[in-house]
């Protein structure tokens, strides 16, 4: 190897990181930029040239799906809960993550009616399993 290498710059210290410049502001204090409204459609004339008649103009907004925030959790099982979830999973054709989000839903369900002395709805329990799984 050689012990004299021209390429490599004469100072080697090495460089921290930089702070942002936007280090200090909440990005939830930040107003996003307007989006700008459709231009009003300028009126038309009439094959007669009278008066001009103004046409109703259709603007579609072009709208992203709402997104499903997700948290990652990374939680250990024990192997009999597991074999259920993979069960589960081959008898409804769901996922983990939906066949565990109705569950939960489920308890939330049947703790409130217990705590309110409320009878418990088979429908209201099938809503919630088909609202779970979309």
């Amino acid at each position: 190897m050689s012990t004299n290498m021209q390429e490599r710059p004469a100072d080697l210290s090495r460089r921290g990181p930089k702070p942002s410049p936007m280090e200090d502001i909440d990005p939830i204090d930040v107003a996003r930029p307007a989006v700008p409204a459709a231009a009003p459609a300028a009126p038309q004339e009439d094959a007669g040239g009278d008066a001009p008649v103004s046409a109703p103009v259709r603007v579609r907004a072009r709208t992203k799906p709402a997104r499903k925030i997700l948290v990652q959790l990374n939680t250990k099982v024990a192997v009999d809960a597991r074999q259920i979830l993979d069960d589960t999973c081959d008898e409804n054709g769901r996922t983990i993550q939906a066949n565990v989000e109705t569950g939960i839903l489920l308890v939330e369900y049947l703790a409130e009616q217990q705590a309110t002395g409320s009878p418990v709805s088979a429908v209201e329990i099938q809503r919630i399993y088909d609202a779970a799984g979309s």
